[in-house]
């Protein structure tokens, strides 16, 4: 009878050390990575998967594991310096650690660098475009080199940037500083600070003279000279002559004490409105007063404002007279 007990009671022990071993947490936290997998981080910031329906570890402990966006089947991840990738599903490894950068998948293949060049693989690990692109000597993790309505972005050896098509060819020749991904079918590139814009063919739809440039489903919104207009998609027709990005009605500071003795304010009859970073002055009717040149506005009076420049402070009345100037 005795035996019987002690058998019992190992059993039970060992089903619960068992479930215990299973739910424990030998780290910081669990968190969710896909549908079937956990990502397990440690108290030394090193992480590994945990397949739920498996009860297995995937991994290894690894330095980092990108996250897995909606739709995503492989992810880049790191150990000893060097990057692989996941499957997002299984979470086992499906391409081994062995280049010096990696870039998420898209279009079925995936950038990665080795020996100081850029090439491309699919989903097997092969070669499919060669390594034939220098990689970029700053911050290369900032290029998001990815296929995007069969072209990517790609920088030469001037650390110029261009498009490549799935050849490996260079579709538009390199000469932008930086080039988006599309957005409705268009890409924002910039050349010397100033924005243009391509079109699905990579002709030049807008020159190269904005200050901001985004593409919506309305139109594009353009900014130049401390204005803004929204163009139709194909950049043909003024849709809008007057658009801008956010407003805020303008208050004052009066003489006068509330109950809790702090300064009463009282709103004005105008507004500020932002386009880019720099905000502008508004009338009453909607109008603008001034372009939108200024790092900041605000209200002495319900007539009179102090309006913000780098380099000087401005006082000006409603109809946008400059009244003074003060150097800063």
């Amino acid at each position: 009878m005795l035996v019987a007990v002690v058998f019992f009671v190992l059993g039970v022990g060992l089903r619960y050390y068992g479930s215990w071993r299973r739910y424990e947490v030998p780290a910081e936290r669990w968190s969710y990575f896909s549908e079937t997998c956990n990502v397990v981080e440690y108290r030394d910031r090193r992480m590994r998967l945990y397949n739920n329906e498996t009860e297995k570890y995937t991994t290894p402990k690894l330095d980092w594991i990108a996250w897995a966006h909606p739709g995503d089947t492989m992810m880049v991840f790191s150990i000893k310096g060097k990057r692989g990738y996941l499957n997002v599903l299984s979470g086992e490894i499906q391409i081994q650690p062995v280049y010096k950068h990696a870039w998420q998948f898209s279009e079925g293949v995936a950038a990665v660098e080795v020996g100081g060049r850029i090439g491309f693989i699919d989903a097997r690990g092969q070669t499919c475009i060669p390594f034939t692109f220098l990689a970029p000597r700053y911050n290369a993790t900032s290029f998001g080199f990815q296929f995007k309505s069969g072209y990517c972005t790609m920088v030469d050896s001037a650390g110029k940037v261009g498009l490549i098509d799935r050849k490996g060819d260079w579709v538009l020749k390199p000469y932008c500083d930086c080039i988006k991904n599309p957005v409705l079918g268009l890409r924002k590139a910039r050349l010397k600070g100033k924005y243009g814009m391509f079109d699905q063919h990579l002709r030049l739809l807008l020159p190269f003279e904005y200050d901001t440039l985004d593409v919506m489903e309305q139109g594009i919104k353009a900014a130049r000279d401390g204005g803004q207009v929204l163009l139709s998609l194909d950049a043909k027709e003024v849709l809008k002559p007057f658009v801008f990005d956010s407003i805020q009605l303008l208050n004052y500071e009066t003489d006068k004490l509330n109950a809790q003795g702090e300064a009463i304010r009282l709103n004005t009859d105008y507004f500020t409105y932002k386009i880019a970073r720099n905000w502008g002055l508004m009338g009453p009717n909607g109008k603008p007063i001034t372009k939108a040149i200024y790092t900041s506005i605000e209200a002495v009076s319900n007539r009179l404002f102090l309006c913000n420049l780098e380099t000087a402070v401005v006082t000006m009345d409603v109809h946008g007279v400059e009244l003074k100037r003060t150097e800063k």
